[in-house]
């Protein structure tokens, strides 16, 4: 038999994603001690990989053979699929809007 080899992805990723929040937080908070900002992301990187939390990047999608996205996160057949609602919706008949008035007679008239 064969050994398997399992890698940890979701702890890399989970590594990955807390020092690119590390290096955010540490811009913006200076102050913030070692020790402290240690901890802090130490409590971050074991939420994210209880959660499972996981960024998909382009690479990622392009090793997988996934077609790309566009800036807005979309790719284009979800692109052509949500256009294509709006589309729907816009070429739909408009209902007709009765305000129960009758335009034949004056206002405030019998």
């Amino acid at each position: 038999m064969g050994s398997h080899i399992i890698i940890d992805r979701r702890h890399v990723r989970a590594q990955q994603i807390a020092a690119l929040f590390s290096s955010i937080i540490s811009r913006h908070v200076p102050e913030l001690p070692n020790d402290r900002m240690r901890d802090l992301m130490r409590e971050i990187q074991d939420q994210l990989w209880a959660d499972g939390a996981h960024f998909i990047t382009e690479g990622d999608r392009i090793g997988a053979g996934l077609p790309p996205r566009n800036i807005y996160g979309l790719t284009v057949d979800e692109l052509r699929a949500i256009e294509a609602r709006f589309l729907a919706e816009m070429l739909r008949p408009m209902q007709p809007v009765w305000l129960g008035m009758d335009f034949g007679k004056e206002p405030g008239g019998a």
